[in-house]
């Protein structure tokens, strides 16, 4: 009888982000969650970006070579783009005070119940997203702990229970930190970056697309940073669950430090691994660092550049209004300041990458086999235990620990086996 139990490694290496992706598809299973804070963030974006182009017709009247426009003006513009959909009767528009003031008051008042609207879907959104990160990384924690419990003992005994209990109780913690900038940050900053856009887009779609030159550039910065954030942020947690490791086993073995008088040695042993773990983390800093200031270097430019033509079409060429111009670069910058966040979200994505992979290494190592066939069930033990003919090899070595072993050991007897090294 032998048995050779194979080595508990992961086996392959996983692709960028493939492991963070991975684990975030299980949050499509509470698909009720996942819509509700999908629909409320774009609510809350929507009404973002109707305030933005509400803005324009009170500029208008507000700025003395402006087109003033007064409430049936709106309304009947409102008609013409909505032409073959619904409209506004045009006996509601002969009814509607022809003042400047009473415009802007209406204006206004619409634009503030839309922020307390968009107000409050913007706290749903963060709420149900926040509870769908939560329960997927309480269902992704105990799926590794499900598969710690069922690893070979010789994982274990070559010294890897603390980086394991690290991946378990750490990494799933950094992994929630990841969900929750995933279906947070990114989302509600995303929708409102995109609802910006299509505002600035539709006061003035030229003066927009001079903008889209920056997407390009920035996706470049974001990418390269991001690699480097996701190496030394793997680094990182390696280095920490050896800190771990070496500080559990100095407590564990605190009596044997002392009576070896090893403390300088244990001193030395941590200030190693803390060493590298702080180059690791410094590395980490630097690309996080210089991603922001970048991306706001370029977006600055770029909206100089804007500003130059903006003004030549409306000095020389006379086809923009100022309060498009004004509002459009509003839009641009609100839209801007949305999305550049999405750059810290992207950094994290490649942090929790690190994270994801280690716990992922869990639940990819082979367990114990435990056959596929149910055991019969064995009778009460009455006479004795017998072992015939075992052979077996530990998962690191070469040649077998045991050869052809036989043992037999009588009821009511115990038997002590003591090896060479006297263990």
């Amino acid at each position: 009888m032998g048995r050779d139990y194979p080595r508990p490694v992961p086996v392959g290496k996983y692709r960028r982000n493939e492991a963070f992706w991975r684990f975030a598809r299980r949050m499509l299973r509470q698909r009720r969650t996942l819509v509700i804070a999908g629909v409320m963030a774009t609510v809350s974006a929507m009404n973002m970006g109707v305030g933005l182009v509400g803005m324009v017709p009170v500029l208008n009247n507000i700025l003395e070579d402006g087109d003033h426009s007064t409430l049936p003006k709106l309304a009947t513009r409102l008609n013409e783009k909505l032409e073959g959909f619904a409209t506004i009767p045009q006996a509601w528009i002969d009814h509607l005070p022809d003042s400047r003031y009473d415009a802007v008051v209406a204006v206004i008042s619409v634009l503030g119940l839309l922020t307390i609207i968009g107000a409050f879907a913007n706290f749903a959104h963060l709420y149900y997203a926040f509870t769908l990160s939560t329960r997927t990384v309480a269902e992704i924690r105990r799926t590794a702990y499900h598969h710690l419990v069922r690893l070979p003992l010789s994982v274990m005994v070559e010294g890897k229970s603390t980086d394991l209990v690290s991946r378990v109780v750490q990494d799933t913690a950094v992994l929630n930190n990841g969900f929750n900038a995933l279906t947070g940050k990114a989302i509600a900053q995303l929708t409102k970056g995109v609802a910006s856009l299509l505002a600035a887009f539709l006061i003035s779609w030229k003066l927009s697309l001079v903008t889209c030159a920056v997407g390009p550039i920035i996706y470049i910065i974001i990418r390269k940073l991001g690699k480097q954030i996701r190496r030394a942020s793997r680094g990182a947690m390696r280095g920490r669950a050896r800190l771990l490791g070496a500080a559990s086993e100095v407590v564990r073995g605190y009596r044997v430090v002392k009576v070896y008088t090893t403390e300088r040695h244990e001193l030395g042993r941590f200030t190693r691994i803390n060493n590298q773990v702080l180059r690791e983390q410094l590395r980490e800093r630097t690309a996080k660092a210089l991603a922001s200031p970048l991306i706001e270097a370029v977006t600055i430019i770029i909206l100089g550049i804007l500003a130059l033509i903006a003004m030549k079409w409306i000095i020389d060429d006379g086809v923009l209004d100022p309060s498009q111009f004004i509002m459009t670069l509003a839009a641009l910058g609100v839209s801007g300041n949305a999305l550049t966040p999405l750059s810290s979200v992207v950094q994290d994505i490649q942090k929790e990458d690190s994270a994801a992979q280690r716990i992922a290494e869990i639940i990819d190592m082979p367990g114990e086999e435990a056959g596929n066939e149910r055991k019969a069930r064995l009778p009460r033990h009455r006479e004795s235990i017998v072992f015939r003919d075992v052979t077996f090899t530990y998962p690191t070595a070469n040649d077998p620990a045991l050869r052809h072993f036989d043992l037999e050991i009588e009821h009511g007897s115990t038997v002590a086996i003591v090896g060479p090294n006297g263990s």
